[in-house]
């Protein structure tokens, strides 16, 4: 995906509404908005992404979900070493819970790091 103004708007649309911080320009215009890196995921927010695929899971496998999401290329489904199914629903599910939260996630073929490099946002560092 290219660098275009179409496609920062696009990437800006899935945050629209999420309570995150946003840089303007003189004009008001959406310079870039500020997101949480994955890799600053709590317990809290891993035991609710755990309960998106089935809801007996802990902190422990949310972390070990979200692990595996980020660094597998996965087809419609997929096990990780926990032996935790995951469908491509849960991904969606994930990926639209963990917007809401405020923290990036990957867009299109873009991955967070390419999406920080187009400038399109900036990590918080808490």
């Amino acid at each position: 995906m290219e660098n275009t103004k179409e496609n920062k708007l696009k990437f800006y649309a899935l945050y629209h509404g999420q309570d995150v911080e946003v840089e303007r320009n003189k004009s008001g215009f959406i310079e870039c908005i500020k997101l949480k890196p994955l890799s600053s995921i709590d317990d809290e927010t891993a035991v609710e992404v755990a309960r998106i695929v089935k809801g007996r899971y802990g902190a422990k496998e949310g972390h070990s979900i979200i692990e595996y999401i980020l660094n597998e290329e996965y087809p419609n489904c997929l096990y990780n070493n926990e032996g935790i199914q995951l469908y491509f629903y849960h991904i969606q599910e994930i990926f639209d819970f963990l917007r809401s939260k405020g923290y990036l996630t990957s867009f299109h073929d873009l991955t967070p790091e390419m999406i920080v490099e187009y400038g399109w946002c900036k990590l918080k560092t808490e």
